[in-house]
């Protein structure tokens, strides 16, 4: 089964598969696309302030996205830039990051302070990311004690019960 995965994960489709899923898996998929959308700020944002154009940077940013889904995206959106479309209005029609990224590029781009807004929305999403992580991990954490309890309650039952037949068996003679 492993194999399999790995060899489908390697397909075109395979990878829009796991794009499509990371970004609609109910709990995970509103981190996923923080975590895409803090990449993405962040990265844009650094390119920017050293002087990379924005049709580059856009470029260079998508290769760093690792879902298929939105760096296939961010390629369109690379495209239409190129055209003379403001890159604010392409990240609104891509349906993927959440509607303050979008609206803080199109104050960005409006007031000419891109790099700046790209890295408070950066650092608001980071943000994000951590409180979802803490809150995901703590609810978790009464189902691994649930989880532990039961191996632990498995291992004393393999141990004891061989030494309680034994016990059963001698007093049988």
């Amino acid at each position: 089964i492993v194999v399999a995965w790995k060899a489908f994960a390697a397909t075109d489709a395979g990878q829009n598969f796991k794009g499509n899923f990371a970004l609609k898996v109910p709990i995970f998929g509103n981190l996923n696309v923080k975590t895409t959308a803090a990449t993405f700020s962040r990265t844009f944002a650094t390119l920017l302030s050293s002087g990379i154009p924005m049709i580059d940077a856009v470029e260079q940013t998508a290769n760093v996205i690792k879902n298929k889904i939105v760096r296939d995206k961010l390629k369109d959106c690379k495209v239409q830039v190129s055209r003379g479309v403001p890159l604010s209005k392409p990240i609104k029609d891509m349906d993927i990051f959440p509607l303050m990224l979008p609206q803080m590029m199109h104050i960005g781009e409006e007031t000419g302070n891109i790099e700046d807004m790209m890295e408070k929305v950066a650092d608001f999403y980071e943000d994000e990311v951590d409180l979802a992580t803490d809150a995901i991990a703590s609810a978790m954490e009464p189902l691994i004690i649930v989880v532990l309890a039961v191996v632990v309650g498995g291992i004393v039952v393999a141990v004891y019960s061989p030494i309680l037949n034994m016990y059963d068996a001698v007093d049988n003679y």
